[in-house]
């Protein structure tokens, strides 16, 4: 077999310099890889958010009026985002007042009951809850659920 004690001192620097280097190498691709996936991750937070808070701030009247046409309308319009999976506004009672469901999801996907707000990272999606306010009163809360392509790409 062959010892490292034969080798010579040239070729036992060389062999330590690239172990030390590929192993910085390594740290470094996945200190990379990592704060990479947590800004992606934080970036689809705050876009689900603003998302959220448009479509609240969008059907607080038609909450409070009872339009649930032009909630269904509002939220049709999520239909441009492909990465939208679901979305609903509960109105009074936290009851689903409108819902969107993209088209390939038609019948796999049920709404879930109202929840805290907050969000939530799943195996497959970011689901998020957020209420909706008129004069600091809850009238009703958003559901959207957005899904993980763009993390896993």
């Amino acid at each position: 077999m062959f010892a490292f004690s034969d080798i010579s001192i040239k070729r036992k620097l060389t062999f330590i310099i690239m172990v030390t280097s590929t192993i910085t190498l390594v740290l470094a691709g996945a200190a990379y890889f990592t704060y990479d996936v947590l800004t992606l991750r934080d970036a689809m937070v705050r876009n689900v958010t603003m998302l959220s808070e448009i479509i609240g701030a969008n059907s607080t009247a038609d909450i409070v009026f009872g339009d649930q046409k032009s909630a269904e309308e509002n939220l049709a319009k999520l239909g441009f985002n492909p990465h939208i999976v679901a979305s609903c506004i509960y109105g009074k009672g936290g009851k689903v007042f409108a819902s969107y469901l993209r088209k390939d999801m038609a019948g796999k996907l049920t709404l879930p009951a109202l929840h805290e707000d907050g969000h939530h990272f799943g195996t497959d999606s970011l689901t998020q809850f957020r209420r909706i306010y008129l004069d600091n009163k809850p009238v009703g809360a958003v559901y959207l659920q957005y899904d993980l392509s763009e993390l896993r790409a």
